[in-house]
């Protein structure tokens, strides 16, 4: 065995040449190797660390001031971090610095360490703080240089101690001003300041988005298997048309694609604290991103014409021949106001008419959840719930799987299959209501 920090498995030009120093150990690899996995079994499985448990170490590292991993501090090594700051100016905030605000995407993009300097509290800021604290929740390496006393709790609750998200962390709070940061002052309303933010990380999320989508589409290729599902070749060419319009609508619309990411990351609209929602999307939620979003996109192309959707509630919308709309909610949250999804998504008060939940782990939910469809005990539904006392709850079961992997027309008929059981589970309810 050979120690190592970080591993780099060369492949390319002259690959043979390369390798032929170790032909003596490669000899008989691939019989020795199928030998070892059966001698062993589930014993070679690599451990994996829960959200949770993963979060619990971070936290317990950055306490205990545990360095960084080598390869990550010769990395910071070669950055020199960039300082700005941001301070209230009566009715505006002033952002000083090296950078202008959009330029705060280069934390996701490039791994750029920003030293962030907040003489003011969280109150100050208005909506320019939930995206500064994106910004720097997301991000490795950059550091808030801020009073701790007005900003720990804070930050704390948007991301260690999210409700509705699992694996967040939390950025380092430095208390004192090291000054500097003073050029280029530029005073903006907050409001301005936290939409220029935003969309500089949407538009830098849309692209990490697409580049993974189009080979997905043209091959099934899913590095790292966030979408985790094999999906035939026919539903893959209408998703890839469905996306073409979806991705132009993002473009043109960055409210649009906001809104989108948002409610695909969080279950619970709130637009009294939209900040709840908005700094858990990033680079540390993208696998959920890209897996809500191609299953959100199998749906739409084998459901009628559904795209997203821009207002609440809901971020999808399904237009019906000849009947009203429906509103839809494509979901990849880990939790519902700190409970599992796997354990309330049946039970909780969706506002749309239907749902797709998209979580590993909980692909038995929506046997569960079949009572949802359209789940009425109570004598006679609401005159409100004409199209159903329950939304149509679907999720990656194993008919899902295996209808994307037969084709369009088997998720077709699966899809259409669930909206006759969500209306018969309706009409009985009201049969038994008129009954009564």
């Amino acid at each position: 065995m050979v120690a190592a920090d970080s591993v780099i498995v060369r492949r390319g030009p002259l690959r043979a040449a390369v390798r032929g120093p170790f032909e003596p150990h490669l000899a008989g690899h691939d019989d020795v190797h199928k030998e070892w996995l059966a001698r062993h079994g589930n014993a070679t499985l690599i451990p994996k660390l829960s959200g949770h448990a993963r979060t619990l170490f971070l936290e317990a590292a950055r306490k205990a001031g545990i360095p960084l991993a080598p390869r990550w501090q010769r990395h910071t090594e070669q950055q020199l971090p960039i300082s700005i700051q941001v301070r209230r100016s009566a009715d505006r905030l002033r952002w000083s610095g090296a950078i202008a605000a959009e330029e705060l995407v280069r934390a996701w993009s490039d791994d750029q360490a920003f030293e962030i300097i907040l003489p003011d509290g969280p109150d100050q800021f208005g909506a320019a703080a939930g995206a500064i604290l994106r910004v720097a929740c997301h991000s490795r390496v950059s550091r808030l240089h801020a009073t701790p006393a007005l900003w720990t709790q804070h930050v704390r609750a948007l991301s260690l101690d999210s409700l509705h998200a699992e694996g967040m962390t939390m950025p380092t709070i430095t208390g004192g001003n090291p000054g500097g940061a003073a050029q280029n002052p530029v005073e903006v309303a907050p409001d301005i300041l936290a939409r220029r933010i935003h969309r500089a990380l949407d538009a830098w999320l849309l692209d990490k988005l697409n580049a993974h989508l189009q080979p997905f589409f043209a091959s099934n290729a899913d590095p790292g298997r966030p979408v985790g599902l094999t999906v035939a070749n026919d539903l893959r060419a209408a998703m890839a048309a469905t996306w073409v319009d979806w991705r132009a609508s993002f473009a043109d619309d960055p409210g649009l694609l906001n809104h989108f990411l948002r409610l695909m990351i969080c279950a619970v609209e709130d637009g009294d604290n939209r900040d709840a929602a908005q700094v858990l999307v990033g680079p540390t939620k993208r696998k959920e991103i890209i897996r809500g979003t191609a299953v959100s996109l199998a749906i739409a192309a084998a459901w009628q014409t559904t795209s997203p959707k821009g207002a609440g509630p809901g971020n999808l919308i399904r237009e019906r021949d000849g009947d009203s709309a429906w509103a839809g909610h494509g979901c990849a949250a880990n939790l519902i106001n700190g409970n599992d999804m796997a354990l309330c998504a049946a039970s909780y008060m969706w506002q749309t008419q239907f749902v797709i939940l998209i979580v590993k782990g909980m692909i038995e939910v929506a046997r569960g959840a079949e009572r949802a469809f359209a789940q009425i005990d109570s004598d006679q539904p609401a005159l409100s719930e004409t199209d159903g006392a329950g939304p149509v709850i679907m999720s990656i079961n194993r008919d899902f799987s295996d209808a994307v992997a037969a084709g369009l027309g088997a998720l077709r008929d699966l899809l259409a299959a669930v909206e006759a059981r969500h209306f018969e589970v309706l009409n009985k309810a009201i049969e038994k209501g008129g009954a009564a």
